[in-house]
């Protein structure tokens, strides 16, 4: 394998993150509107279920919590098949659970929930897993920018056509949820067909036992630097819960913004991913900027503006009802648009800065940060969801504000920390 000072070439990290935002583009156009398309399936489907309801926000939870368990068996499954076919089973799984939106039944949503937690946490651990096959500490930089950069795109793609389809309507009939879900299952598939033409990772992924590769899992937790670490990416769960659901679905209940509101909640998705790009285009930029954490300072800054403006900017009860209650001031369209555009890109400043850290300071063996990444994430997006039928949007945006304060702290103290590498038997990491 190349040098960490060598440089590795582009080619297999473009056509990894082409692969990837086929895959992505289901789960983040779904993510978005889960809550807005089981109302009007609620709807639908009132008598036939004798006033039986999906719960978006429940199945969060249900998705969340269940990645947060199978998170923990993933490193010992990639160790015996790869990233390469992990990757390519979980996206078959994912886009298997996206098939109850075109034919609805009564526990359906909840069941499909359950298939979507255990494929979504292979899709995650195997993605970073892969990522440090094509990566090195020469090119971690890079490759994160360009990795996040192409798989959000499919995001602002997914919810421009959200945005499309949903123009002028407050329900959203079946006709319309086909056509979106089977083009979302789609885009899937073309991604399942093109793993087949990844590289194998024959060189970084080295066969282990099953339990030692669990086991080096559980004693990464118990280091300095991923201690720290995992702070914020607890946070980085619940902002992730925030703004894949939460707020697009405030968007799409305030009454003050008019007939087009669900509309709007696909535009808020879309700015969202626009903003994750833009990050990923600063990563790439400023490659060469050795003291990196002063990206972590501008996404702390910009991220407690953008919350303390959404508690004005939007009624307290728009997270969980349609509402004409009054916000702090009368709600603006281009402030929650602008909201939702810095909050992807506060977002994907951390988030690169995170996967820059562990493809670093743990080049040789990937899968079991990633896994704890995932686990931890999966695990505080579950709790974020099970407390929102129960809190305000306003809320919501004080614990936010607290928990990325704590999380930034730590992750820039983890800096300071070193860790020896006996710390962890079996477990290749970067002495600092």
């Amino acid at each position: 394998m190349p040098s960490d000072d060598e440089i590795l070439p582009l080619k297999p990290i473009i056509f990894f993150s082409v692969v990837y935002f086929f895959i992505t583009l289901p789960f983040y156009t779904s993510y978005n509107i889960q809550e807005l398309v089981a109302d009007s399936i609620n709807d639908d489907y009132k008598q036939a279920w004798n006033g039986f309801k999906w719960s978006g926000y429940i199945s969060f939870v249900i998705l969340n919590w269940t990645n947060a368990i199978f998170s923990w068996f993933t490193p010992p499954l990639i160790s015996l098949i790869n990233s390469k076919r992990t990757l390519a089973l979980g996206a078959f799984g994912f886009n298997l659970a996206l098939g109850t939106f075109l034919f609805p039944f009564k526990y359906g949503l909840y069941i499909a929930t359950v298939i979507s937690g255990i494929s979504t946490s292979l899709m995650w651990s195997s993605q970073g897993t892969y990522l440090s096959f094509t990566s090195n500490g020469a090119s971690a930089t890079r490759d994160s920018g360009i990795m996040w950069l192409t798989m959000n795109s499919g995001a602002v793609i997914g919810n421009v056509v959200v945005a499309y389809l949903f123009q002028g309507k407050e329900h959203i009939p079946a006709s319309t949820r086909t056509l979106l879900y089977s083009s979302l299952i789609s885009f899937g598939i073309i991604g399942i067909i093109l793993t087949f033409f990844l590289k194998k990772p024959d060189e970084v992924e080295k066969s282990e036992p099953v339990l030692k590769v669990f086991g080096q899992s559980v004693k990464l937790m118990a280091t300095k630097k991923m201690a720290l670490l995992v702070i914020l990416i607890f946070y980085t769960g619940l902002e992730l819960s925030f703004f894949n659901s939460i707020y697009p679905t405030s968007v799409g209940f305030t009454k003050a913004f008019g007939v087009n509101r669900k509309q709007y909640a696909g535009g808020t998705g879309m700015l969202i991913g626009v903003g994750q790009i833009a990050a990923g285009i600063l990563l790439i930029v400023s490659r060469r900027v050795k003291r990196q954490e002063y990206i972590l300072v501008l996404a702390y800054v910009l991220s407690i503006f953008t919350f303390g403006s959404i508690y004005v900017n939007l009624p307290n009860n728009s997270s969980t009802m349609d509402t004409d209650d009054p916000a702090i001031i009368n709600p603006s369209l281009t402030l929650a648009f602008i909201n939702a555009f810095s909050l992807g890109f506060a977002d994907g400043c951390i988030e690169t800065q995170i996967y820059r850290f562990i493809i670093e300071y743990y080049p040789d063996n990937a899968a079991p940060p990633f896994a704890i990444l995932t686990s931890i994430q999966a695990l505080s997006m579950g709790i974020m969801f099970l407390i929102s039928d129960y809190i305000g949007l306003h809320l919501h945006c004080i614990l936010l504000i607290i928990t990325c304060t704590i999380g930034i702290a730590a992750f820039l103290f983890s800096f300071r920390v070193k860790d020896s590498v006996s710390l962890i038997d079996g477990l290749e990491v970067e002495e600092t």
